[in-house]
């Protein structure tokens, strides 16, 4: 027990603690006339980040509820966090920037106007937000997520979940996505063997570097305009409908043939350490030549139809087809 409700504070007091000398309570206990507008704060660290801001007064692991009921914005990010006990309070909250902090766990279910959430670099395992129907951009990278359910969420422009546990990801209620960056280096963290982007045709931003991806369909992603997708498994990808795409990483996958001649406006392009590609399709020979050899391993050539050409490693192979007019260089 915390708070007890009692009529007269001031009198209940007095009884308690002078007019009766037998009378006790719990030392974290208290008298108030209104129980219900008192949350309570159990982290100091929050509590005196809330004081900082103007939203308490006193450290005392209780904040009045009509005191935050209506703010919309709060950030108590890099503030050594352990516990957000009390968050419930803030019901108009739309922004919630909470990174920074120690926290393990985070239940926001009565924060339901939420439109921005940023818990970046915390230990969070799981997160319930079939509440936060308003949740635009979740952004929760450096965690310890193994999957997070964005069924209910259907209103997402942002997913972030770089640096966590990610095995697998859902997100064909999302239809909104403009960015997703699930982006792994490191084999400690989880990493994706499949994505399904097919629902998602909004995504303009898409980083899933340092996966365990195989195969990817793009041809429902026509808006896309930066795609990093290095460190991958990928043995083919194609851009039918890809046009827009002008920052392209591709490089540490096992491609075996890319042909780039859908893209129109490639500003930066990476394709080194595919040790099976030998050719790259283009639209401009000359320009690649000039702009693109170090972005590819040494020897791999650009050709207007990489499909007309024919590996031939052997010299002397090559040598005897020349000889014989089959070939020239």
């Amino acid at each position: 027990m915390n708070c007890i409700q009692v009529n007269d504070v001031i009198a209940t007091n007095y009884f308690a603690y002078e007019g009766n000398p037998d009378f006790s309570i719990d030392s974290q206990s208290f008298f108030s006339e209104n129980c219900e507008d008192r949350v309570y704060v159990p982290d100091d660290n929050f509590e005196q980040a809330l004081i900082d801001l103007g939203h308490d007064d006193v450290l005392d692991d209780f904040i009045t509820k009509s005191d935050v009921e209506d703010v919309t914005s709060l950030d108590v990010s890099y503030k050594q966090i352990d516990i957000l006990t009390g968050i419930k309070a803030f019901t108009s909250l739309q922004t919630l920037r909470v990174n920074n902090n120690s926290l393990d766990e985070l239940d926001i279910s009565d924060n339901t106007q939420l439109i921005t959430l940023d818990i970046s670099f915390n230990m969070i395992t799981q997160i319930d937000i079939s509440n936060n129907l308003l949740l635009e951009n979740f952004l929760a990278d450096h965690n310890k997520f193994s999957t997070v359910d964005t069924n209910a969420n259907t209103s997402l422009i942002q997913i972030v979940l770089s640096y966590n546990n990610v095995t697998s990801l859902d997100l064909t209620s999302n239809p909104n996505l403009v960015l997703l960056n699930v982006l792994s280096n490191d084999q400690s963290f989880g990493q994706l063997s499949e994505i399904d982007l097919t629902r998602n045709t909004l995504l303009e931003d898409v980083t899933l570097q340092g996966n365990l991806l195989t195969t990817i369909d793009l041809s429902q992603n026509p808006l896309i305009e930066k795609l990093y997708i290095a460190d991958n498994n990928l043995q083919s990808i194609n851009f039918p409908e890809n046009s827009a795409i002008s920052w392209l990483g591709l490089a540490q996958n096992n491609l075996a043939s890319l042909d780039l001649r859908p893209i129109t406006g490639i500003l930066s392009f990476n394709a080194t350490e595919n040790p099976p590609l030998q050719c790259v399709s283009v639209n401009d020979v000359t320009y690649a030549e000039q702009n693109w050899t170090d972005r590819v391993d040494e020897g791999v050539t650009f050709s207007t139809n990489c499909e007309d050409r024919v590996y031939v490693p052997d010299d002397n192979f090559e040598q005897a087809l020349i000889d014989l007019g089959y070939d020239d260089v």
